[in-house]
This record gives structure tokens, C-alpha cells and sequence, in this order.
């Protein structure tokens, strides 16, 4: 498989705003997860500060999933508490920022995607759980990147494959659930298999 952001913003586009939002709160949530995971294996303050940050958006990205409401600017003051964590070139601290980009730009976009409602804004959570997986499967195997056969390698990795089949069976499930008209339940199944299926493991 490979990552194609026009055919998932099409998918969905056919679902209701409810099923886009499972869609982009699921992708973040999957990053969350792996974090989580880093942060109690790190045992840092700093890790461990990031990870409440994380997990209280995501607990407000859920519930909006859902068709909560949120004050909006208690919205904003979480998205810019994501971005907040997200460091510069200059600023990266190991101990402070390893691993977190991905997951707190993921909760970021997810959290706005549940104001605008719309396909794009959905899908771009899928784009960033891609990109982190693609890049901890460079990270892990070492290989050259100039290599064009190894774009293919890095492509065809477990890790990279396994986030694009989770996308994908997501996108269908929500399609059907659009179809019969039971948001609610598949957003119970996708939320509790996303907060078990980290994206990646995190050294």
C-alpha cells in the first residue's frame, strides 16, 4: 500500500463530519499511544509533562468525536499547548522533545479538524502518522535514503505498512458505519483498538 492523502480526503468526504473526526482522532491517538509508552519507559519529568498535555487533548478530541461540546477557548488553549511542544531545530532538548513532534502535531491537527469538520483537515493526522512511521523505519534500518531501491524498502517495512492498513480499515469502517447510521459504535470499536495499537515502538 501507499500513502495517497487525495484518496483519503475523497473517502471522506463521503462520511458525516462524526466519522471524519473518529478518522483523525484515531490516527493522533495511535501516536499518543506509542508516546505514552516512550514516556513511562523514559521516566523524565519532561516526558512525563509532555504525555498529560497529550493525553487531556486527546480526551477532549474524543469526546468532540463524539458530538461533545468544547468552550472554544479552552479548545484553542489546548491546540496551542500541542504546538507548544512541537520544538525548533534550535530548541530540541533529547530528554525534553525526543519523540513528541509527531504525536503533539497529530493531536494538533486532529483538535482543529474537529472545528473545521472538513475531509482535508481530517486527513492531515494520517499524513503525519505516515511521515512518523516512515521515519522511524529509516531510523531503525539505517539505510541510505539516496538509495532509490531503498525508498521502496522503507516503503514495503512492516512498521510503515502497518499504519497504512490501520488508516484504510478505519476509512472503511467508518464508511459503512456512515451507510447504516451507527457513528457511536464504531467509534467505540476505533477508539479502544487505536489506544492499543501504537503506532510504533519508541527507543
Amino acid at each position: 500500500m501507499k500513502f495517497d492523502e487525495t484518496n483519503i480526503i475523497r473517502r471522506l468526504e463521503s462520511m458525516a463530519p462524526g466519522c471524519r473526526l473518529v478518522f483523525a482522532a484515531a490516527c493522533a491517538e495511535r501516536l499518543n499511544a506509542g508516546y505514552q509508552a516512550y514516556a513511562g519507559r523514559a521516566a523524565n519529568r519532561w516526558a512525563d509533562a509532555n504525555a498529560k498535555v497529550l493525553n487531556r487533548a486527546m480526551a477532549v478530541m474524543w469526546n468532540r468525536a463524539a458530538g461533545g461540546q468544547t468552550i472554544a477557548s479552552k479548545l484553542r488553549s489546548l491546540i496551542d499547548e500541542c504546538i507548544a511542544l512541537i520544538p525548533t531545530q534550535e530548541e530540541f532538548v533529547p530528554a525534553r522533545h525526543k519523540h513528541v513532534e509527531s504525536a503533539a502535531s497529530a493531536v494538533a491537527h486532529a483538535l482543529s479538524a474537529s472545528v473545521s469538520e472538513t475531509a482535508k483537515d481530517a486527513a492531515l493526522p494520517a499524513r503525519v502518522a505516515y511521515a512518523a512511521a516512515d521515519a522511524e523505519a529509516i531510523r531503525v534500518s539505517g539505510l541510505d535514503m539516496a538509495d532509490r531501491e531503498n525508498e521502496r524498502r522503507i516503503l514495503s517495512s512492516r512498521m510503515v505498512q502497518e499504519e497504512l492498513r490501520r488508516q484504510d480499515r478505519d476509512l472503511r469502517e467508518l464508511a459503512a458505519a456512515t451507510l447504516r447510521g451507527d457513528e457511536r459504535e464504531a467509534l467505540d470499536v476505533i477508539k479502544r483498538r487505536a489506544s492499543r495499537d501504537e503506532a510504533m515502538t519508541l527507543s
